[in-house]
């Protein structure tokens, strides 16, 4: 009678101890894997978190350059990005595209934050305007 009593309460207090640790850890590695599976979510599309806010431009004195000026918002969470490519539009006072270029910031965007730019680009002919956005980064 004694032997059963004991293999009962061992049954059950062995059953009770390993539910706990594991449900535990269950926890911890579901949490964990959401995680990594936001980062790389983030990590994976970049233009998705990345943008130009307040991009401003305006010509040289003597013509031939412009200056672009903004801030580059990383809008992600968790995911830092880096060398990010603006891509540049030139455009006629009548609104004709009139010529393009890319310029590279290399810099590092942390998550939720924003960085300001400045930089000066050879102009084509005939541009009047500018327009940019980014066109590609890489997840640090």
């Amino acid at each position: 009678m004694k032997l059963i009593y004991f293999f009962i309460v061992g049954a059950l207090f062995t059953s009770c101890n390993n539910g706990g640790s594991s449900s535990g850890s269950v926890s911890t590695e579901n949490y964990e894997q959401s995680k990594m599976s936001l980062e790389d979510q983030e990590k994976s599309d970049p233009l998705k978190f990345l943008s130009v806010e307040g991009g401003t431009y305006r010509k040289t004195i003597f013509g031939n350059k412009m200056e672009l000026e903004g801030k580059i918002f990383n809008s992600a969470t968790i995911a830092t990005f880096k060398d990010v490519v603006l891509h540049i539009r030139f455009n006629s006072e009548t609104e004709t595209e009139v010529g393009t270029a890319d310029h590279t910031i290399y810099e590092f965007f942390a998550p939720n934050t924003s960085k300001p730019f400045k930089f000066k680009i050879e102009i084509p002919d005939g541009a009047n305007s500018a327009g940019f956005e980014v066109i590609s980064a890489t997840a640090n």
